[in-house]
């Protein structure tokens, strides 16, 4: 089954649920309209580690960095600007200490060049490997969102059980640094653009 067929079995079975004022699936980022021309975006995304990222091959601060980076540029891509993040965690005993103070400073770092708050999230004890779970939102004027739902570019085979990377196709675990994705000139603090610069990338699972 492709991503999309998931996706699109995904919205038959929730299509008579009412939407209560969001757009539905299937675009970078959930949108909700609030009125006075302005609408609020939400993403997520998971990382999963040996599926996404291998803990001898990144260190915790490029992680904590990388995790957010890739919520912001889909948030940036809408043509929205990020103001608040949801943070979870699954932590093995392992991780608990050190390993995570570095994970949240590198999180931390990011968000305060972008000038995003963590409002809120989760942590849980982890039987085996970690989990990361981040929820971006941003804030937009109605006019500069974009959308671009059902771009046929961004499908992908959508398999159980392979390893996919977090923008799609097989995941790689780098020995070099991680970078995160470049965020679209809309996303920095103080900037505007009549016209997002980028996009995020592949289309994710859902919003």
């Amino acid at each position: 089954m492709t991503e999309f067929g998931f996706i699109d079995r995904i919205k038959d079975l929730f299509a008579t649920l009412p939407d209560n004022g969001f757009e539905g699936i299937g675009d970078d980022c959930a949108v909700l309209p609030v009125g006075g021309g302005e609408s609020l975006v939400f993403t997520t995304d998971m990382l999963a580690e040996g599926v996404h990222f291998l803990r001898a091959a990144t260190s915790a601060r490029e992680l904590g960095r990388k995790s957010l980076a890739v919520n912001l540029s889909d948030v940036a891509s809408m043509g929205a600007r990020p103001v608040a993040t949801l943070l979870s965690l699954s932590l093995p005993d392992d991780a608990t200490g050190a390993w995570a103070e570095e994970f949240m400073q590198g999180y931390r770092e990011l968000s305060q060049e972008f000038g995003v708050t963590l409002a809120g999230g989760d942590t849980t004890r982890s039987a085996a490997g970690i989990t990361i779970n981040v929820t971006a939102i941003g804030r937009a004027a109605d006019t500069h969102i974009k959308r671009r739902s059902g771009s046929a570019s961004r499908r992908r085979d959508f398999h159980g059980g392979s390893a996919r990377s977090l923008r799609g196709g097989p995941a790689r675990h780098s020995r070099g640094p991680l970078r995160h994705p470049p965020l679209p000139y809309t996303a920095i603090p103080g900037r505007r653009s009549p016209k997002a610069s980028g996009s995020a990338g592949g289309m994710k699972y859902m919003p």
